[in-house]
């Protein structure tokens, strides 16, 4: 890389950005959703052997779970959504429904165990949660599959076969009939009463893609009070029928989590987005008049918990690219309060992509609630590719919590009593007034306790379990922490003794304060507390807080705003600040209001195409005394070292970029700060894209076609152009096959590079200009290598030595090798030598 001006800090050629190895990539999170869609349909995941043979033997079942769930442990991953309902069947002692024939091989059979039962017990030892995954309409998939369940008596066929609505040769339930909801809301309530499950969980099947408008015109038309088109009319019947369930939760278990995995393709269509005032989505959107299927619907009425889009497709992807679906899904998560867990494909069970999009996520994600649903995880584990263990060295390093549901919350804190260590294990007693919870086991150095942050991230986190009881051998030195983590995901302050309980002090809030219309997003800072471990940051749109839009916890005491972005300019919300320590009850300050004013960038604007390569950065101008401004460019929009290009600061609100940064037709993040009077505002990031210049052919400088090279290293340089970056290609092979060529990547404005350790032989050159759409080629030069001559007469080691002769009036070199040389490496014949 050549010099820089000092203001530039990194550049790094694109390709080797996205190039990420498991070093780079992340520690993990205090929080965070691991989880696995276990799949029961056709047996699919489970019962089924490694080999991919189905089993109907129960205690093989019962082993195959266990064996899975261990894998799972052993990925630090805490979550499971089981499919208990497949096709209107039951993995479960059902009220209304068969039991599945993926069981015992008989629709209808009974087992010899209660398959969701022992799940649930398994995955709690492990602390790991279940979410019943449920296929709402599902009844078949072909018109003969089950014509020999006449004899059932629970089954829709004989029970009511008028509900059962047929396209082609599938079957589902009649989304638009009231008794349909009612049973679906009904089978949630008989899992929920009968099993100590952790949430519900919805595929991506709703009505069938090829329903005619003849097949519910009756039904549409007798039940249609709000005038709506059939289309709107059936998104509602599905949109019904998931709040149906939600009140379901809430009456019967109301910490149940509620979710939903639809397809990722969502307000493809600008009036679609428009209804929601979100930006479109980047991919075409076929289940929204395919399915009426609408996800949008369900995040802005908040009737699920999260959401996990089936992102079935890698980063950078033509088709589908995960990068800019999680990008898109992470801002509709922070604009609604929910979460957001993208669905993975690994089938391929390739842990480098899989570590990959974790990243992604955690990079986009804006409420600190993102989080991961593998599919399909038999391949992952039984797939040969060591996947499980790739996944726990790249970025599920540690295990964490699930993320908290912070709209929800026990209203009295909870904290464990009479911590005692006995039988190799410890044991507690629970929180007296609520029993229903599980507990975060700490095991920290003796020397951490009572220094600040060290229960704000999971480097001391043993794991999660569901029982007051942990096992494991003490280790001198160290001390047990526990925390109970209620069933919404709440932690509570950690308690390493039975002593009685002291009170966190509360803070003071200094930035801003009540009544201040603060510059937005800016960094609230607040007074530090002696003996804090950690704060969290509550900010609502009442004054009571019950409508939280933004819940934190940081280590600092500070917070930056701009993490979320669902605070609206002009609008009033109020803020407060929780002080977390250990061994003393939460303590809150007191509230204060404000109303910002958003601090932006004026050019280039978000979005923007076409921009000068010498381009002029320009935010917003802040109107106090002795402001400074600081505005960076970066290829990713995490800023961080490798990725960040330019830093530059001014008295103005306005910068002008260096030559020989900015690249032909590349997207760049840009970001403003501005600093005064002790406040630090920071605009959100806007992305914008370079002008198009058309790469020209490369000229290379050096070395010349048919250039000898007597050296180990070949260096090339060429002609100062434009293009997006430089691919430098030596190969064996004029028509440079892939596994016979070498090759250097440089960026922009780098026109040198150098091959080094390479062999003797004759080799075919060529630079290629990275240009929209793919490379502009130079001429292919041919040259040859020569390994350099070392040292010449040598007297006292004839036999190791080079000898000089002369030969038709030339120096020649003889090598010991018994190779003989002229000057210029040119390769003589033995039977044209002369002594």
């Amino acid at each position: 890389m050549k010099q820089r001006i000092s203001a530039i800090l990194f550049v790094i050629a694109l390709l080797s950005v996205l190039t990420i190895q498991y070093s780079e990539l992340s520690a993990s999170p205090k929080r965070e959703m691991r989880a696995a869609w276990i799949a029961t349909v056709w047996a699919l995941d489970w019962p089924t052997r490694p080999n991919g043979s189905w089993t109907t033997d129960p205690s093989e079942q019962k082993q195959l779970l266990i064996n899975m769930l261990d894998s799972l442990r052993a990925m630090n991953m805490n979550c499971i959504a089981l499919q208990g309902r497949t096709m209107s069947d039951a993995w479960y002692n059902s009220k209304y429904e068969p039991w599945s024939q993926w069981i015992t091989g008989t629709r209808g059979g009974v087992p010899q165990y209660d398959p969701m039962e022992f799940a649930v017990t398994e995955a709690h030892k492990r602390g790991i949660e279940v979410h019943v995954w449920l296929n709402p309409y599902r009844y078949s998939s072909s018109s003969t599959q089950y014509n020999t369940n006449k004899a059932l008596t629970n089954d829709y066929a004989n029970t009511h076969p008028e509900w059962l609505m047929t396209v082609g040769d599938a079957t589902i339930l009649n989304p638009g009939l009231p008794e349909v909801k009612t049973r679906i809301a009904a089978v949630v309530a008989d899992i929920l009463e009968k099993y100590d499950v952790d949430g519900i969980l919805f595929d991506d099947y709703f009505y069938l893609s090829g329903t005619t408008a003849a097949a519910d015109a009756a039904l549409y038309q007798a039940n249609n009070p709000d005038g709506l088109s059939q289309a709107d009319w059936r998104r509602e019947q599905v949109n019904e029928m998931v709040r149906r369930v939600q009140d379901t939760i809430m009456h019967t278990k109301p910490w149940v989590t509620f979710g939903i995995g639809p397809a990722p393709q969502v307000a493809y269509s600008k009036a679609h987005a428009d209804k929601y005032g979100v930006p479109q989505g980047p991919f075409n959107d076929w289940q929204y008049n395919s399915i009426y299927s609408d996800p949008l619907a369900w995040m802005s009425r908040r009737t699920i918990d999260y959401i996990s889009p089936q992102m079935y497709w890698h980063i950078g992807s033509s088709t589908c690219d995960f990068a800019k679906l999680s990008e898109w899904w992470s801002m509709i998560a922070e604009k609604y309060g929910r979460h957001f867990y993208a669905s993975h494909q690994v089938t391929d069970a390739k842990a480098a992509e899989t570590a990959k999009e974790v990243q992604k996520l955690r990079n986009d994600d804006r409420i600190d609630a993102d989080g991961s649903v593998l599919y399909d995880i038999h391949a992952a584990i039984y797939g040969g590719t060591n996947y499980v263990r790739n996944m726990r060295n790249a970025v599920w390093t540690a295990p964490v919590l699930p993320p908290q549901k912070w709209w929800r919350r026990q209203q009295e804190q909870l904290f464990v009593t009479n911590i005692r260590y006995t039988s190799g294990a410890y044991t507690w007693t629970p929180p007296a007034t609520n029993s229903n919870v599980r507990y975060a086991v700490y095991y920290l150095p003796n020397d951490s306790i009572g220094k600040p942050n060290q229960f704000y991230d999971s480097r001391w986190l043993l794991g999660v379990t569901y029982e007051p009881k942990w096992t494991m051998n003490v280790k001198s030195r160290w001390t047990i922490a526990v925390a109970v983590l209620d069933r919404y995901g709440n932690e509570y302050a950690p308690r390493t003794d039975s002593g009685n309980l002291g009170t966190s002090a509360a803070t003071t809030l200094v930035y801003p304060k009540a009544g201040v219309n603060p510059l937005l997003p800016a960094y609230f800072t607040w007074e530090a507390v002696a003996g804090a471990d950690s704060y969290f940051v509550e900010i609502a749109t009442d004054e009571q807080f019950t409508d939280i839009i933004g819940w934190h916890e940081t280590g600092e005491n500070r917070f930056y705003t701009g993490t979320k972005k669902n605070i609206e300019e002009g609008k009033t919300y109020w803020w407060r600040v929780l002080t977390r320590s250990l061994n003393k009850q939460d303590t809150w300050s007191a509230a204060a209001s404000f109303t910002g004013n958003e601090f932006t960038m004026q050019s280039p604007k978000d979005g923007e195409k076409d921009v000068p390569i010498r381009a002029t950065l320009v935010c917003d101008s802040v109107h106090a005394a002795n402001v400074r401004y600081t505005f960076e460019v970066a290829t990713q929009n995490t800023f961080l070292s490798n990725v960040l290009m330019f830093r530059g600061s001014a008295d103005v609100p306005h910068i002008t970029l260096p030559d020989s940064l900015l690249a032909s037709y590349t997207r760049y993040y840009v970001r403003a700060t501005a600093e005064y009077d002790g406040v630090t505002v920071r605009c959100n990031t806007i992305s914008f894209t370079t002008v198009h210049i058309p790469a020209p052919k490369p000229v290379i400088l050096s070395p010349k076609d048919g250039d000898i090279l007597e050296a180990t290293d070949v260096a090339v340089a060429w002609q100062p152009q434009a293009a997006k970056g430089f691919r430098v290609e030596l190969s064996t092979l004029e028509s440079f096959a892939p596994r016979m060529t070498k090759g250097l990547t440089t960026d922009a404005y780098t026109y040198t590079t150098t091959f080094t350790a390479v062999e003797e032989g004759e080799y075919y050159l060529r630079v290629r200009a990275s240009d929209e759409g793919g490379y502009v080629n130079s001429d292919t030069l041919r040259i040859s290598v020569r390994t350099p001559v070392s040292g010449v007469e040598d007297m006292k080691h004839p036999e190791t030595s080079a000898k000089k002769y002369l030969i038709d009036g030339q120096v020649m070199i003889q090598r010991p090798d018994g190779k003989t040389y002229n000057l210029l490496g040119v390769p003589l014949e033995d039977k044209n030598m002369k002594k």
